[in-house]
């Protein structure tokens, strides 16, 4: 009886809340009743697991949440989790050739043809993190928010590399269009990154024109189509776009989806860095040291001309260690990605000219 006069006195407690926040925030007091009902249960079974541990369930979907925070530009793709088996393996159905069509047939019966499929498959890497001990005596103030930091860095560490390794999948796709930045009446920049020697092109309005025209040659849909600048190539483009030019592009900003503008069709994102090429335009592979002849590249896509795959995502602890004196956790992450397309069409790589001496 004790229970139940706590449970609906909690319950009153939360509506009243509800109604008197409600007005100042400017949302529903219904929805911010089941809000405040699902944080108050979320903090409870928190606390309660804290004493065993984490409440995984609750964690490995802070992981998921996490994950696309941080890597927004992933979600403009084509998404594969439900072609992942046993959360390793992606098998992609592949659509024969379209049928033919005739104008005014007059030969009857028409031939039949039989349409081949083919099955695209590709395995997903796993990415895991060293594991972090926090210790006994930090348990007595283990909150929600230490929880979210000591996880935050795991899934900070993880989210970049997945995304790093997801660029290099679509960019060194073979039959990939690449695409040199020309310089506009900027021309010639000094090479910004350590390692780099000499002048690069600068990186211009012009040079995303030309991966639109790529594409409108390719008959790639306009709708959908992407531009992830490494942070140098869109300083660079800022710079070229005339007053006009710049307003129209800012107009189309969206935060919440990471989007900073649109320009030609294309809605561009920027990063801190991207891919990286060699001399011979090849990409270099994730983790390689920049050499002196070495450029920074963006890459422009189709949202179905690549595609990405998340598979398992675990949350591994074991609380009370005997021999650390506290508990340890680290994550699983499954991921992968390719190009949709074997002719890769509907994918751009633009990657600094080099200046002729």
């Amino acid at each position: 009886m004790k229970n139940l006069v706590g449970f609906i006195s909690a319950l009153l407690f939360t509506a009243l809340a509800a109604v008197f926040i409600s007005p100042m925030l400017g949302v529903n007091p219904i929805v911010l009743f089941v809000a405040f009902s699902f944080l108050a249960s979320f903090t409870k079974t928190s606390a309660e697991g804290i004493l065993h541990g984490v409440v995984v369930e609750n964690w490995v979907k802070y992981i998921i949440m996490r994950f696309w925070k941080d890597n927004q530009f992933l979600l403009f793709a084509f998404n594969d989790d439900q072609y992942v088996i046993n959360g390793k393996i992606v098998h992609i159905p592949q659509p024969g050739s379209l049928p033919e069509v005739v104008k005014n047939r007059s030969s009857l019966p028409a031939t039949v043809s039989k349409r081949t499929d083919t099955d695209i498959t590709y395995v997903i890497d796993e990415y895991t993190t060293s594991p972090t001990l926090i210790p006994n005596a930090d348990q007595y103030e283990l909150s929600y928010n230490k929880m979210d930091s000591v996880l935050g860095d795991h899934m900070s560490a993880i989210s970049q590399a997945v995304a790093d390794q997801m660029l290099y999948l679509w960019a060194s796709s073979a039959n990939v269009t690449i695409l040199k930045t020309t310089g506009g009446t900027a021309a010639k920049v000094t090479a910004p990154l350590t390692g780099q020697t000499g002048n690069r092109y600068a990186f211009t309005y012009n040079d995303l024109q030309a991966a639109n025209l790529a594409f409108n040659k390719a008959n790639v849909p306009t709708d959908g189509r992407y531009a992830l600048l490494d942070s140098n190539h869109y300083d660079q483009l800022l710079t070229s776009l005339s007053e006009g030019q710049y307003r129209d592009f800012s107009r189309y900003m969206d935060a919440e989806k990471g989007i900073v503008g649109k320009l030609f069709s294309i809605n561009v994102i920027q990063r801190s860095t991207v891919v990286t090429t060699a001399a011979d335009d090849s990409i270099n592979a994730v983790g390689s040291a920049l050499g002196v002849t070495d450029n920074i590249a963006s890459i422009v896509w189709h949202k179905d001309s690549v595609t990405r795959a998340i598979g398992d995502r675990q949350l591994f602890q074991r609380p009370n260690d005997p021999q650390y004196y506290g508990d340890v956790y680290s994550l699983l992450l499954r991921a992968g990605g390719r190009v949709r397309r074997a002719n890769a069409e509907g994918i751009v790589v633009i990657t600094q000219g080099t200046p002729v001496a």
